[in-house]
């Protein structure tokens, strides 16, 4: 036994022997250190998979409600615009009635005024042709494309009108 102790010596008093002891123990501290960093990091990727999984959900439950939201408007849009063209085309109450009066009262100057019926006709005519021009050129293209404003000509002006409207703006 003495013999195998005194053998055991002589091989640590070597130098190349303690560099493979410090160098076995370093590998094994390494391999300790990696095993300990390498649990860390699964636990770590476990937890930042299980915030991504619960981010997704929160995502995708907004995006869902989005998109709901979306089609909800779109359909309200579709409503406006069906209910927008509905009321463009139907007449209102007040221009069917002065409508009706002023139905009612060529009929009864046709009858009561003998030549009435002549020069409404050809004044009816005049106006027509009037309009139908006013829909022909680059002038009522751009009337159509801003808006059209109605000018009326200088002598169709009420001057009374104009003249209470001045009064009523010095007040």
């Amino acid at each position: 036994m003495e013999k195998i102790t005194e053998i055991l010596f002589e091989i640590l008093k070597k130098p190349f022997v303690w560099g493979l002891i410090i160098g076995f123990l370093f590998s094994i501290y390494i391999w300790i250190n990696s095993s300990v960093k390498r649990k860390n990091l699964k636990k770590e990727n476990k937890e930042l998979k299980k915030h991504l999984h619960t981010k997704m959900e929160i995502d995708a439950e907004a995006t869902e409600m989005m998109k709901d939201k979306l089609e909800k408007m779109k359909e309200n849009n579709e409503n406006l615009r069906i209910t927008i063209q509905t009321l463009r085309t139907k007449p209102a109450r007040k221009e069917l009635e002065l409508l009706y009066i002023y139905d009612k009262t060529l009929h009864l100057m046709f009858q009561r005024a003998p030549g009435f019926a002549s020069a409404w006709q050809n004044t009816r005519k005049e106006i027509e042709k009037e309009i139908s021009d006013s829909y022909k050129g680059i002038i009522p293209m751009i009337k159509r494309a801003f808006g059209a404003i109605p000018i009326l000509p200088a002598d169709s002006v009420d001057s009374t009108f104009v003249v209470e409207d001045n009064e009523k703006n010095s007040e």
